[in-house]
């Protein structure tokens, strides 16, 4: 899902008007972070990952020709990434204690 939202052409994209790009990048790689983790990956791990398939993502969306390379885009990733990996780590925290 995530690499078809991020290679398909705009105008074929679902409407967001009620949410800008920079939220939904936040939003979507904060939700693929807490995933990884939720799937067993282990925070470092998961970030690094995550954080080289957005920027070739974004690399290959510049090469494309429909879509633009953009640095805020991985920023945001990053920063989605970080929230929904400590997110996790911090719920497993409170429950489970602090050797999680």
């Amino acid at each position: 899902m995530t690499i078809w939202l991020s290679l398909v052409p705009v105008s074929e994209l679902p409407s967001t008007a009620s949410i800008s790009d920079v939220l939904s990048h936040f939003i979507g790689y904060a939700v693929l972070g807490a995933l990884a983790i939720a799937s067993g990956f282990r925070p470092l791990t998961a970030f690094f990952s995550l954080v080289a398939f957005g920027a070739l993502l974004e690399v290959v969306q510049g090469a494309s020709g429909v879509r633009f390379f953009e640095f805020k885009d991985i920023a945001m990733n990053a920063l989605g990434l970080f929230a929904g990996i400590a997110s996790v780590v911090f719920v497993r925290r409170m429950i489970h204690g602090s050797r999680v």
